[in-house]
């Protein structure tokens, strides 16, 4: 039958184009039938217009005939019905049948005892000229949707069948406006034999109509309603669009032997408005006529022997070389706006049955051996606060076969603040109700139940949220008298929470009927903040499977799933279950062969068994109240999470798997392994304890394992030991001196060289460590670290900047100035005429340390202007007074820090005295220096941040002597001597940050340091003169020595805590080579020159480039 349904709808564009050519014809007769000439061919039909309705009966001069309305045909009727099918006898309409404003009015009626086919191409438009205005000035339309009633667009009637086809073609309308309305009706009272195929367009706009004493006075309108029997298949594969309170896309309480299909669109909603958008942008706007309940947007409610299948249309064609090619031409999409379910099979107190599609013995099409299948995409969402929504439900009705999805099926709600229940705004997607009954779940595609916060109203006021509301959200859920014997999985089920609190279920069974889960895909629960600030505390429960009702016992399989292709580089996706597996009291399997499960497992009662193989993990809170045998082969792990027992009958590890027990230092809880009966570890297995918080030294020894029989270790105790164990402690494993079956671990810290720290970093470890102690979070990332260069590097997250970057890059900054003018009195003293002037000088610069131990590396560059005012004054051939400014970002080369922001301000005097070829410069000044700081620790799961900003001053001076020395008429050298010192204070600063950054902001002392240095330099270069110009080239040599160079002491804790540490930074190089090149010239108005220097020692190098401009006057 289903291959039948694709035929059919897939000829319908070809049997549209044999209808337009066959009913073209032109006439102007008012002759409704059509006339077949002696050689076949079809004419006549009706091209003009009629003002009343026609019969077959007797449209053909009183007697009957078969009815064609051509495209340019209209039958516009004020009461009645336009065609009526009272003979048995074809119609194919291909032009218009319009009403307006008129009640009770039918465009094609089909009565039964007849046989006949109706081909409608054209449109039916049974409409009114009411519509909806703005009627309280809120700038959205108000009243109902429609005030009219009792149009039909098509209707089959009478109590004996009616045989033949009805064939909506697409590009066929149905347009129906009016309440207790229809775009096509099987009466209640009637039946029909053959298939109805709807492939057009039908819009059904209307509801429940009231009376005005508000009382309603008929049913809700629908666009399809099966209210008869039907022996045959129902096809819609066009577009339905339904809105009113109470509507349905597609209604069947009457029986069809057959199958449904829906290849097409639906949408179905007692709304005015359909974007989530619009509703929370004007809010005040709504009100109760714009929120109006549909009823479900396929509602089945009587048998039906063929099954629900929401299918992918294809067509195959054939190239002139005989190459077939298949394309997909459409998909069933249905999206179904409010609380009512899109899709719901409701037997209404009887059962019901919904057959296979396709029987068991279909070979060829296994996938339709399902009562549902939904192959495209079905949407549910409750767009207004509050409010449920669900994609499926089963209520007394059996589903042969069960369900199958391989397309997408969601549901969507909102909470609002208003209070309500723990079910307010509950999302689900697939709901066996009472007395739903189904053998199984096939999900190859996507399951998800989502419920959000109001972001908008919850935070409208961002720093004052609104208190959080309760969320729920169920993927799958089997209500208590409902009944489902499995579940497969190879797509994903998921249940998602946005917000701060509630509770996300992808599979929940109150029934204890479902007893097997086979999961080669992901089944996941998950919830995460609604804050865009982050701030907001989180409170959720997440559960994966709640199977807790069952006390047969299930069984739960999880698989790696096939390799579709093994020739090609793709392998299948390792199988995940995140959430918490809640068991009931029967004997429960749990056996995972692939991939992982994270969350919590609750055996209960009865005697259960976890296996472990084929590499799986199991990460979370085990716990059982009855017996337990737990396996692990294959490279498999069991991580127990918490530090909770687990107890068991018995325990198998084999020689590639591990066991990872949870460690509380702080109060000696451990997860420790009880067995009534044996523990076997195989020669290779390791045990890695997870730390919760920095290990007590007074108790740092744990059980891990305690076998009531015995304990078997195949290899020696220390081959227990893994390179993942955390890297902060030095682990050790013994049997108990006093019971031979347990196992103990002992956990010594390690001593700052075996963790091979610097100076700086053991100067710091003991602070780091009380900071550890006062907040388990922090801690429990970092002592779970297992290498040793991350946890370095961690260590170096949680330090103050403290390796004198802040220090010598405000030397670059102060340097740069000083060199400044000492580049500008090079070329005063080299111009015509030395008269008084400005100078402006720009200069740039970037240095590198990368060789000072583990924690003091770091780069930087920055850029400053200078410039002065000077004159002649006494012995001083240029004098004056220069400011400056000098801005740096400084990259922490090792951590993740945000560059630390450095910025300079500088002031000073300096003079210039020569005598002959002798020179000498000498300048005093100080300044102020600001300094921001971003730090960033991301340690593990461990996310923070803390900012600090502190200020200080500096004073300098710098003393020069130089001697130049003609080496011929433009050659020239010139050595040189200076000395130069730098003193610099740093004021005290505490970091801030956000909420809960206590953990690593830091308390710093105010500190002071000092550097000074002499420097021994040959410069040589030549002189170009002209008249009124010069210029001066140059290169230079020298070393510079620092004889006060200690390291910076840097005194620090962390905010709020007492522990105190003292660092002292590595001692910079002292010695070093200078090079550089200058080219400067001028006039006797103006001088300018360009400098290059480079300072390169060991481990550390500096290049500063510098650009000056003197204007004489």
């Amino acid at each position: 039958m289903s291959l039948k349904i694709r035929l059919m709808t897939a000829s319908f564009p070809v049997l549209a184009s044999v209808l337009s050519m066959a009913y073209a014809a032109p006439s102007m007769a008012q002759e409704a039938c059509e006339v077949v000439d002696a050689e076949g061919n079809v004419t006549g039909g009706l091209d003009g217009t009629l003002t009343s309705g026609i019969s077959t009966s007797n449209a053909d001069d009183g007697a009957a005939c078969n009815i064609l309305i051509n495209p340019t045909g209209t039958i516009t009727i004020t009461e009645g019905t336009g065609i009526t099918v009272d003979s048995s006898n074809n119609v194919g309409h291909t032009g218009a049948i319009n009403s307006l404003d008129v009640d009770n009015v039918t465009g094609i009626e089909l009565q039964g005892g007849n046989a006949g086919e109706l081909n409608l191409a054209g449109a039916i438009n049974l409409t009114e000229s009411t519509e909806p205005v703005d009627e309280d000035g809120d700038l959205t339309v108000d009243g109902p949707f429609a005030t009219g009633s009792g149009r039909t667009g098509i209707l089959i009637s009478g109590s004996a069948p009616f045989e033949g086809t009805v064939n909506a073609l697409a590009g066929s309308s149905i347009e129906i406006e009016g309440n207790d309305s229809y775009g096509f009706r099987l009466m209640e009272t009637s039946s029909f034999t053959g298939d109805i195929n709807l492939g057009g367009t039908i819009r059904v706009i209307g509801g429940i109509g009231y009376d005005v004493d508000g009382n309603p006075i008929g049913p809700a309108s629908r666009a399809v309603m099966l209210e008869g029997s039907v022996t045959g298949d129902v096809n819609q594969n066009g577009s339905v669009v339904t809105q009113g309170e109470g509507t349905s896309a597609i209604y069947q309480s009457g029986d069809i032997t057959g199958g449904m299909t829906n290849g097409g669109s639906i949408s179905n909603t007692g709304y005015r408005f359909t974007s989530r958008g619009t509703v929370t942008a004007v809010p005040d706007a709504i009100d109760e006529t714009d929120m109006l309940q549909a009823g479900a947007a396929i509602h089945i409610g009587g048998n039906l022997t063929q099954g629900l299948h929401l299918q992918r249309e294809f067509v195959t064609t054939t190239d002139a070389e005989g190459v077939e090619t298949t394309e997909q031409i459409g998909n069933s999409q249905i999206n179904q706006f409010g609380s009512a379910a899109a899709i719901l099979f409701d037997g209404d107190g009887t059962t019901i049955n919904i057959g296979m599609i396709v029987p068991i013995t279909n070979t060829e099409s296994p996938e339709l051996q399902f009562a549902f299948v939904n192959q495209g995409t079905i949407s549910s969402d409750a767009i207004f606060d509050d409010l449920t929504a669900t994609t499926m439900e089963v209520r007394d009705a059996i589903l042969e076969g069960g369900i199958s999805n391989s397309g997408a099926m969601t549901s969507q709600t909102y909470r609002g603040s208003e209070n309500g229940t723990e079910t307010t705004a509950l999302s689900r997607v697939i709901v066996l109700g009472s007395g739903g009954m189904a053998e199984q779940i096939q999900n190859s595609g996507l399951i998800r139940a989502i419920v959000s916060e109001n972001t908008n109203e919850i935070y409208a006021d961002v720093n004052r949220p609104l208190s959080p509301q309760s969320l729920i959200a169920v993927a799958i859920d089997i209500e208590a008298n409902a009944s489902l014997t499995n579940i497969v999985n190879s797509g994903v089920i998921q249940a998602s929470l946005v917000g701060r609190e509630g509770t996300a279920i992808a599979i929940r069974d109150a029934s204890g009927t479902l007893t097997t889960i086979d999961n080669t895909g992901t089944i996941l629960a998950v919830g995460t903040t609604s804050d865009p600030l982050g701030n907001q505390g989180l409170n959720f429960t997440t559960i994966a499977i709640d199977l807790s009702a069952n006390t047969s016992g299930v069984t739960i399989n999880q698989t790696l799933g096939p390799d579709d292709d093994p020739e090609d580089d793709i392998t299948p996706t390792e199988p995940q279950i995140v959430g918490n597996i809640l068991l009931g009291d029967g004997n429960d399997v749990v056996n995972l062969e692939s991939g992982g499960v994270t969350g919590d497992l609750d055996f209960a009662g009865g005697d259960d068994v976890l296996a472990l193989s084929g590499g799986a993990s199991y990460e979370g809170t085990l716990t059982n109240t009855g017996g337990l045998i737990i396996t692990a082969v294959d490279g498999s792990s069991l991580t127990q999470t918490t530090a909770t027992p687990i107890d068991a009958t018995s325990a198998s590890f084999d020689a590639t798997s591990a066991f990872n027990p949870t460690i509380d230092g702080q109060t000696g809880d451990v997860s420790t392994l009880n067995t009534t009966g044996d523990i076997f570890f195989g020669n290779g297995a390791t045990i890695v304890p997870i730390l919760t918080n920095v290990i007590d030294p007074t108790n740092n020894s744990f059980t891990l394992l305690y076998a009531g029989g015995a304990l078997t270790l195949e290899g020696t105790v220390n081959s227990l030991v893994s390179f993942e164990s955390p890297f902060m402690y030095e682990t050790n494993f013994a049997l108990d001196p006093n019971n031979a079956n347990a196992l103990l671990i002992t956990l010594d810290l390690r001593s700052a060289e075996a963790m091979g720290l610097d100076g700086a970093q053991s100067a710091a470890f003991g602070t780091t460590f009380d900071a550890l102690i006062a907040n388990p979070t922090l801690a429990q990332a970092f002592v779970n670290i297992t290498d040793g260069d991350e946890f370095r590097g961690s260590l170096n997250q949680l330090l103050p900047e403290f390796a004198a970057a802040a220090r010598h890059f405000v030397v670059a900054n102060v340097d740069g100035a000083v060199g400044a003018v000492g580049s500008h009195l090079d070329n005063a003293r080299q111009s015509q005429d030395q008269g008084g002037g400005a100078w402006v000088q720009e200069f740039t610069y970037f240095a590198d340390r990368d060789l000072a131990g583990l924690s003091e590396q770091y780069r930087g560059f920055g850029f400053g202007f200078t410039g002065g005012l000077d004159t002649s004054f006494g012995p001083f051939h240029t004098a004056g007074v220069n400011f400056g400014f000098a801005s740096t970002e400084i990259e922490d080369v090792l951590g993740i820090d945000e560059p630390l922001d450095v910025m300079t301000f500088q002031g000073g005097l300096y003079g210039g005295f020569e005598a002959g070829d002798f020179s000498l410069d000498i300048y005093g000044g100080g300044g102020f220096n600001e300094f921001d700081q971003n730090r960033l620790v991301e340690i593990g799961n461990f996310s923070d941040s803390a900012q600090g900003s502190w200020s200080g001053t500096h004073v300098n001076a710098s003393l020069r002597g130089g001697y130049d020395l003609a080496l011929s008429k433009k050659l020239w050298a010139r050595p040189s001597f200076s000395i130069d010192y730098l003193r610099m204070s740093e004021n005290a600063y505490t970091e801030t940050g956000t909420a809960g950054t206590s953990a690593i902001a830091l308390d710093v002392d105010g500190r002071t340091s000092e550097l000074a240095g002499a420097t021994a330099m040959l410069n040589i270069g030549a002189n170009f003169e002209g008249k009124r110009t010069w210029i001066r080239p140059s290169i230079r040599a020298g070393y510079r020595s620092e004889f006060i160079n200690d390291g910076v002491v840097t005194s620090y804790g962390f905010a709020g805590l007492p522990s105190r540490s003292t660092i002292i930074s590595e001692a910079f190089p002292e010695q070093g080579f200078l090079l550089g090149f200058s080219v400067a010239a001028g006039s006797g108005y103006s001088s300018f020159g360009f400098d290059f220097d480079s300072d390169i020692r060991d481990g550390f190098v500096r290049h500063t480039g510098r650009f000056v401009l003197r204007m004489i006057f």
